[in-house]
């Protein structure tokens, strides 16, 4: 049966949305967020004092979980000065690279003074980043807080990353230290930005979405869509093995530029070390990939104006979708445990194609927290689970060659057989997650904050 005689139907088509539609409301009504975990579930408990307001002095002048918040119980003081308001929080956004000297960031004597009684809390930011546990760091951060007289009791630490609370914790016992530090919570601000870059009108965005993927051709100049920006090891060495075995050509496929010398590049990728034997076969051919570099899909060789935050957060559905069959995702982290996502998986998410990830262990779990639908009718799932990185990473490969080799009519009934969580998920994701966002997420954030400023030191510890 050729595969142009299984396309889906307009009628199957609106048949889907209006299912979608449906289920995005009913899923929407029960979904819940535990900001002290990051994960889909009940929030802990607020306490009375919610109602009030949170002032919020921002110590210094980066992107915390506060620049999209939108939350009116919020009020933001200007960067360095309280103007005569006294905070309840100072939110720094660059904890990875505090100063020796905490003087040294400009806040007035007055705000100094109440950090030192526990009269106003401490935020270390870094929701942008997802750096793991090091003794160092978290040794850094307490040289801080003695530095300026903070009881680590009064400070929140705010990071991407769902295995540093537990890390830092089992730290601090086999060390021996007295008390349990600072507090933890889990924010992930690349899908708070992301949710935030959605237009209002998302249901419009979504029916013209719909209606590209429901035009979309039967024969398709390529089977996969990757898009690619910055340089990892782990990101090299897949689409080096994809140019060795001669299935480039099968993608769409952008890569950003090498921004980093020959010597930090071999060094990353032989830190690799279960992928040593892969590394040492494939590293010939960096030559090759970083002659094909850069290359931006749907933007050529130039970035736009806003550069690649810009391009690569905002969810654009480039014509090169419609032209592929799914995605490969090859995430920022592969680590063996439940650490974090980014946008990258949003992408296709957004723009109604299937997709498969290469990312840390649970990442697939944690796309189902967020409330979207995975695809195990099209790939083996199984290597979500995989808690070795050879194994992982050699699973995911697998599944993108039997998919690049598969007959294309069977491709094209695979990919129709997923159609109804393609579908839910633009809708979800366009539609209701924004909102929930804000809702469900992002207000459980600031009930929790504003508990923790109005709690006497140690009631909210572990």
């Amino acid at each position: 049966m050729p595969a142009s005689s299984s396309a889906p139907s307009s009628r199957r088509i609106a048949d889907i949305a209006a299912r979608a539609e449906h289920e995005a409301r009913l899923r929407a009504a029960s979904f819940l967020w535990d900001p002290v975990r990051g994960r889909a579930g009940p929030p802990p408990p607020a306490p009375a004092w919610v109602r009030r307001p949170l002032n919020v002095l921002a110590g210094d002048t980066g992107k915390s979980v506060f620049t999209h918040i939108g939350d009116p119980r919020v009020k933001l003081l200007a960067s360095g000065k309280a103007g005569g308001e006294a905070p309840d929080l100072v939110v720094l956004t660059r904890a990875h690279r505090l100063p020796e000297d905490p003087r040294a960031l400009g806040l007035e004597d007055q705000v100094w003074r109440r950090l030192g009684s526990g009269q106003t809390k401490l935020a270390l930011d870094i929701s942008g980043e997802g750096m793991p546990h090091t003794e160092a760091r978290s040794s850094g951060f307490h040289r801080f807080l003695r530095a300026a007289g903070i009881e680590a009791a009064n400070c929140v630490y705010i990071s991407q990353d769902r295995a540093f609370a537990e890390d830092y914790v089992a730290h601090r016992r086999a060390e021996g230290q007295a008390g349990p530090g600072f507090e933890v919570l889990v924010y992930d601000r690349f899908i708070q930005s992301l949710c935030a870059a959605i237009p209002d009108d998302g249901e419009a965005v979504f029916r013209r979405r719909l209606d590209a993927y429901a035009s979309a051709p039967r024969r398709r100049e390529r089977r996969f869509l990757s898009l690619n920006n910055t340089f990892r090891a782990h990101r090299a060495l897949f689409l080096m093995r994809l140019l060795r075995d001669g299935l480039w050509e099968q993608g769409h496929i952008s890569v950003g530029a090498f921004d980093i010398n020959r010597g930090q590049i071999s060094k990353r990728m032989h830190a690799l070390t279960e992928l040593r034997p892969l590394v040492e076969a494939l590293y010939p051919l960096l030559d090759d990939l970083e002659a094909r570099s850069p290359r931006y899909i749907g933007l050529g060789d130039r970035l736009p104006s806003g550069g690649a935050d810009q391009a690569m957060i905002v969810p654009q559905m480039f014509e090169e979708y419609a032209s592929s069959w799914f995605s490969l995702v090859i995430e920022t982290d592969t680590t063996g445990r439940l650490h974090r996502i980014t946008e990258k998986p949003f992408k296709p998410l957004l723009c109604l194609q299937p997709f498969i990830v290469m990312g840390a262990v649970g990442s697939l779990r944690l796309i189902r927290d967020y409330g979207f639908r995975t695809f195990p009718g099209l790939f083996d799932e199984r290597y979500d689970d995989e808690p070795g990185l050879k194994a992982r990473f050699d699973h995911v490969y697998q599944e993108v060659v039997r998919l690049c080799r598969m007959d294309e009519a069977e491709l094209a009934r695979l990919s129709d057989e997923a159609a109804e969580a393609v579908v839910f998920n633009a809708r979800w994701g366009l539609t209701e997650l924004p909102r929930l966002f804000r809702e469900r997420i992002d207000a459980p954030l600031v009930d929790w904050l504003i508990g923790f400023a109005a709690a006497r030191p140690g009631e909210f510890l572990r």
